[in-house]
């Protein structure tokens, strides 16, 4: 990232050497695929496969986001992904559509289905990768969007003429290849610490697993065994802004207050390091502990619970309801078409092996310090990301600059 040392002040107003265009100078054509019949498996090596919609969605090709093509439907395809273009969106839910992606190289046994386009450029007129980066702005996403048509909320489609008049500030080639190679470096970057989060995450299931599920020497004894039901109620005690919901993604967060009663006397109370879930969405994960400091409230439909720590640690707990045994053990009992509610004494016939605090204290240690990691990569990774966005806004708009040779030699 050392290319940061060579962008020069920001610019005012149009920098010199840079054009207002539209797309359609740069792009001699979009080349849009058909529609075929396939099947809901990706294709395999050396079988042909046709491309869904969401292999752009995330601004990185993924060509693995396809499907298998019916053998006898293989001579209808025609549009091949190939190196050095840009794939669009063109019909897609209105958060979606205009979405777009660069294509590292060629994808000979893939195929593009109607709903995207291919772009084609003109012959040394333009970086590919920069116009990527430049589609990919948030600037340029709106614009795309704005020109969407459509009455439906679930799907809209931008014509071809509104994507080639689409507005384009656009810097001399050089100056447009040095900005994708920067931009290129922070996409490694991104890339890498997704790999190693996925990586350390997966060491982390393991080592609850190992841990925490198959231990031989520990006896197996049931959840109530080694917590108690809370049923303590708020009163007049804690204000509303004490309330919070429980989701499976990010645990306990403040509940919206529009899905809060007008009377809350009769919401539960959380101590800090108590669980807490909706009885109706436990058997998909949706229940928490809370790390707070001070007492919080929940709903009065939420089951509450607290561990008596003399058996249980806490945050034991919580490492093991991530594992297999438990999601097992509770889907089971969500199972069928009927949604089932799971309280607390169906809650405490969860059975799994308990061995004694000390060491459960010396599992911790070595499940926290894996979860803290990880912590620490994701705001990482999280600063990264932020700091691409910030690079894109102004190096894409000539706010700043690359460092050049002279344009006042040529």
């Amino acid at each position: 990232m050392s290319m940061l040392c060579r962008l020069e002040r920001p610019a005012r107003g149009v920098p010199k050497h840079w054009k207002k265009v539209k797309l359609g100078d740069l792009i001699q054509s979009l080349d849009a695929g058909v529609s075929v019949n396939a099947n809901d498996l990706p294709a395999r090596e050396n079988q042909f496969g046709i491309l869904k919609t969401s292999c752009v969605t995330t601004g990185i090709f993924l060509p693995n986001e396809n499907k298998q093509i019916d053998a006898h439907e293989i001579i209808s395809a025609r549009v091949n992904p190939k190196k050095d273009r840009v794939i669009l969106s063109r019909m897609n839910t209105p958060a979606l559509v205009g979405a777009s992606a660069y294509v590292p190289e060629d994808y000979k046994n893939l195929f593009l289905p109607d709903r995207l386009w291919q772009l084609e450029p003109f012959e040394n007129c333009v970086c590919m990768r920069w116009l990527a980066y430049v589609l990919a702005s948030k600037d340029h996403r709106r614009s795309l969007a704005d020109v969407a048509t459509g009455t439906s909320n679930s799907m809209k489609n931008i014509s071809k003429s509104a994507v080639l008049g689409l507005g384009i500030l656009i810097p001399p080639l050089l100056e447009q290849q040095r900005i994708a190679k920067l931009f290129s470096i922070w996409d490694v970057a991104i890339e890498k610490t997704e790999q190693l989060i996925a990586a350390k995450s997966q060491r982390l299931s393991f080592l609850r697993e190992h841990h925490l599920t198959m231990s031989k020497k520990s006896s197996r004894v049931k959840l109530k065994a080694a917590t108690h039901e809370s049923t303590a109620r708020n009163g007049k005690r804690l204000g509303r802004n004490a309330i919070m919901a429980v989701t499976k993604q990010i645990g306990m967060r403040p509940m919206r207050e529009e899905t809060i009663a007008a009377a809350i006397e009769r919401y539960k109370v959380v101590r800090p390091k108590a669980f807490a879930y909706n009885p109706m969405r436990l058997n998909i994960g949706s229940i928490a502990m809370s790390s707070f400091d001070n007492d919080v409230l929940v709903s009065p439909d939420y089951v509450v619970f607290e561990c008596d720590e003399a058996k249980l640690l806490p945050g034991y707990l919580n490492h093991l309801r991530r594992t297999q045994l438990w999601a097992s053990h509770f889907e089971a009992a969500g199972s069928g078409g009927v949604r089932i509610r799971i309280y607390y004494d169906d809650l405490g016939a969860f059975a799994f092996p308990l061995p004694p605090v000390i060491e459960q204290a010396r599992v911790l240690t070595v499940l926290d310090a894996g979860v803290t990691e990880i912590e620490t990569l994701e705001r990482y990774l999280a600063a990264l990301k932020k700091q691409k966005r910030g690079l894109m806004q102004k190096l894409l708009t000539g706010q700043w600059r690359m460092k050049l040779p002279s344009y006042e030699e040529t």
